[in-house]
């Protein structure tokens, strides 16, 4: 046997070398389509073409790794390739990523969010802006972008990644199709609590 097979550390850093090598290689794929999307001025995120990568790799997994498993490693993948994408695209326009523009915020501000009153979108705005500005809900990312045109807001708040799914396609979309820049930013940690009734079970 070889040395790499009497040593399995040395096996799996083998193979990890060569996942890096594939994965930069498929980065720089990535980076193709991206261009000849711009060029076309079409959306950079392809939801039916990603969902056929993973359908089609689904079907051809033979495990261990079980279908959840292939599935969050290749959408982390088209995440991250998309954020590649997206980082060429914001270079091209002169957009300099290294560092996010701040402002001062008076706290007067009108600020539309995404979903109802009560929900993380409308703390991160609260954080943001001051517990003194006027939140606006919005039903939709569409008409979250809009708000500004309409006159019903000064600010927007926008997620545009998220922990556990990676970037969220569609505020990246809009914030490219639109004329709004990026002022500020505000990570958000998020817990959740698991509430009952005292001596309740999840069985029941």
């Amino acid at each position: 046997m070889s040395e790499k097979k009497d040593n399995p550390r040395a096996e799996i850093d083998a193979i990890d070398d060569e996942l890096l090598r594939l994965l930069n290689k498929r980065a720089t794929i990535a980076l193709r389509v991206g261009e000849v999307k711009r060029r076309n001025d079409t959306s950079l995120c392809d939801h039916n073409r990603e969902m056929e990568v993973l359908t089609r790799l689904r079907r051809q997994n033979s495990g261990p790794l079980d279908e959840q498993s292939v599935t969050n490693i290749f959408q982390r993948i088209i995440d991250e390739c998309l954020h590649v994408q997206q980082s060429a695209f914001h270079q091209s326009a002169g957009i300099d990523g290294t560092e996010t523009p701040t402002k001062n915020f008076s706290g007067k501000e009108r600020v539309a969010f995404l979903g109802e009153r009560g929900t993380f979108s409308e703390e991160a705005a609260k954080k943001l802006l001051g517990e003194t500005c006027e939140t606006v809900p919005r039903a939709t990312f569409e008409t979250l972008f809009t708000a500004i045109d309409e006159g019903s807001a000064d600010y927007i708040l926008a997620p545009l990644e998220n922990s556990l799914v990676g970037s969220v396609h569609r505020c990246h979309d809009l914030l490219l199709e639109s004329s709004l820049g990026i002022a500020a930013e505000i990570i958000l940690p998020i817990s959740h609590f698991l509430i009952g009734c005292h001596g309740a079970s999840l069985e029941s």
